[in-house]
């Protein structure tokens, strides 16, 4: 687990809501990507993983003066099923940083409900509008930079030969020596086909 993540896991833990609210405001895109996903946080302790989802998702609805929101453990625990289920992937922090983006009014007006169906709305808008196209932009970049890497390489690669070929007084040696080789095989090649030819012409 990374130190970002476990400070703002251990703030949530503890209820230290004012300081998480401090962070969440702070978090940026990359820095929530970042995070553990709540998969792993899952598979380590599943209890961890729903207790920082319900302090989560509680942060938010206190945000607002709405009745319409979860009230029961029950309501609570649905929504946490369903970010579990389907958003997997995404970290606790990516949780929050949507929830930032919908109380910056991203997303639109809340229309005093907040319930399963709208939370899963708010992240799957995040996951299409933001995470989504980071990540492919992110992959096109490195495709870039690997062929940009490989072209390189073939540059360098035909420079240092050009450079070998050029200084190298052993190359060179070689070089002529495998010419005298090849010179001297063609010169007995036509000797032969010759010789041949007036062995076939006397007979």
């Amino acid at each position: 687990m990374t130190s970002s993540s476990s400070i703002v896991h251990q703030k949530l833990l503890d209820g230290n809501l004012a300081e998480v609210i401090d962070i969440q405001y702070d978090l940026q895109l990359k820095e929530a990507k970042a995070g553990i996903s709540l998969s792993l946080i899952r598979k380590d302790d599943p209890g961890v993983a729903k207790a920082l989802l319900h302090k989560a998702i509680e942060m938010l609805c206190n945000s607002y003066s709405i009745t319409n929101k979860p009230q029961t453990i029950e309501q609570y625990l649905d929504i946490i099923g369903m970010i579990q289920s389907r958003y997997y992937y995404m970290s606790i922090e990516e949780v929050l940083y949507c929830f930032k983006k919908v109380k910056q009014g991203a997303y639109g007006p809340i229309y005093n409900r907040i319930d399963i169906d709208t939370i899963a709305q708010w992240l799957e808008r995040y996951d299409v509008e933001e995470r989504t196209p980071d990540a492919v932009n992110k992959q096109v970049s490195r495709n870039n930079e690997e062929k940009k890497d490989e072209s390189l390489d073939s540059v360098n690669m035909l420079k240092v030969y050009q450079q070998f070929k050029g200084g190298n007084s052993a190359y060179h040696a070689v070089e002529q020596q495998q010419k005298k080789e090849q010179q001297e095989q063609e010169a007995y090649r036509k000797y032969r086909q010759a010789y041949l030819a007036g062995k076939m012409g006397g007979r």
